[in-house]
């Protein structure tokens, strides 16, 4: 009885102290089924799939609204190279535009863009940007990257502004687990005062904020 009590507490303070948020990235240089499934494996999660009305919603704002033919993950079979093919039309209806590539189909070799999903992990923890750093390494891979035009909801994080791999070096802003420079969308200073030199997700107002790299927040791990 009581190690089942222990662990049943270590799970209760896991959920609380962690969270895995979903977010759709819009990619729109045209590629194959099986070079988006790729893509979105390396650089992100893996294609996007569709499971509902919050989904629908989540990548119609990835894209900005209206999007054309694009790659999804296939939910008739999935298998390793299958995808699914639709506009955000058909994202309501079942959708017959499948690419099973493993036998000959034109629709293989057809390049389009596509969305990728991305699992974030909201950790509750209140740490500094360079604590939060450490610990995101230690335990998942790193502080998060986010597309410019996706900020994820936040509303169930424990501080207003939660870290994010966004840091000011060198005269310029960048994510730590990628040589990119950020987006010039981001609307942040180009020369923030230390030691407003880090970056983070603002929960109530939904935009990107500089905060003083010492102070403690919630964070985001990928």
């Amino acid at each position: 009885m009581k190690l089942f009590l222990t662990i049943l507490f270590l799970f209760v303070l896991y959920k609380q102290t962690t969270g895995i948020i979903r977010v759709h990235i819009y990619v729109t240089t045209p590629m194959t089924c099986t070079e988006a499934q790729k893509y979105c494996q390396t650089y992100h999660t893996d294609l996007s799939t569709i499971n509902g009305e919050v989904d629908i919603q989540m990548v119609q704002n990835a894209a900005g609204g209206v999007y054309n033919q694009s790659w999804f993950s296939s939910l008739i079979q999935k298998t390793e190279n299958s995808c699914t093919l639709m506009n955000y039309e058909e994202a309501r209806i079942p959708a017959f535009w499948t690419a099973l590539c493993g036998f000959p189909n034109w629709l293989c070799t057809s390049m389009h863009p596509f969305f990728c999903s991305k699992n974030l992990v909201l950790v509750q923890k209140k740490k500094t940007w360079e604590e939060a750093l450490e610990y995101c390494r230690s335990n998942y891979i790193d502080l998060a990257y986010l597309d410019s035009k996706v900020i994820p909801d936040l509303s169930d994080a424990q501080t207003e502004s939660v870290w994010t791999g966004m840091r000011f070096l060198a005269g310029k802003w960048f994510w730590v687990s990628k040589e990119n420079i950020l987006e010039t969308n981001i609307n942040l200073p180009s020369c923030p005062h230390e030691p407003y030199r880090c970056g983070a997700c603002n929960t109530q107002k939904e935009q990107w904020e500089n905060r003083d790299c010492e102070e403690k927040l919630s964070f985001l791990c990928f």
